[in-house]
């Protein structure tokens, strides 16, 4: 299932608690959520990296590249909390109406 950049966008603001366009900022303002964002449209939105780093802060492919191996590497393995985020977040963009 494909889901769009917006929904990811707002599932991912609501669960920080800050403005979905916060995360089409440039830079690391959006920090985790951003972080977390990225992932997630690479994952479920059938768009290449170039596309998605347009939608969030036109950041180039190979910053989408890097945001998502410092996330796995960094944040995601050594970190059950964050994994337990990303995995509702997930579950919630596949199965929200």
């Amino acid at each position: 299932m494909e889901v769009d950049l917006e929904r990811i966008s707002r599932i991912v603001a609501e669960q920080y608690g800050i403005d979905p366009g916060a995360l089409q900022h440039h830079g690391r303002r959006a920090g985790e959520a951003k972080a977390l964002a990225l992932e997630l449209a690479c994952r479920h939105t059938g768009l290449n990296q170039r596309e998605i780093g347009r939608h969030y802060g036109n950041i180039t492919s190979m910053a989408v590249c890097m945001a998502r191996r410092r996330f796995r590497e960094h944040q995601a393995r050594d970190n059950p909390r964050l994994q337990k985020t990303l995995a509702k977040l997930e579950q919630d963009i596949i199965t929200e109406d």
